[in-house]
């Protein structure tokens, strides 16, 4: 498994260990109480847009009759980030939720 991969994958068991830390789109931590309702909507959007794209490849994988190995890899790893994706997704729609509350 490639270093960056690796990383994600810790970073999403961080950022689920800490409530309330996700990575914005430049892969940077960012804790989201310091996002205000704007720059939640915006990274929301951004987050939408890379989930849409990661749909796309996986649904092309999956239209694919045969994969060679190196293609198996790209697929899983792009399930793997859309899933990453969903999660930031679902922790900033959250996140926005509550501000809307208070």
């Amino acid at each position: 498994m490639p270093f960056g991969v690796k990383r994600q994958l810790w970073g999403s068991l961080l950022a689920a260990s800490l409530g309330r830390m996700v990575y914005d789109s430049y892969n940077q931590v960012v804790d989201m109480a310091e996002m205000n309702r704007e720059e939640l909507l915006k990274e929301i959007e951004s987050v939408k847009q890379e989930h849409a794209t990661l749909d796309a490849r996986v649904e092309a994988f999956n239209q694919q009759v045969w994969m060679s190995p190196e293609d198996q890899v790209a697929q899983k790893e792009c399930k793997k980030l859309k899933l990453k994706a969903k999660e930031r997704l679902t922790a900033l729609q959250e996140e926005l939720a509550a501000l809307d509350k208070a």
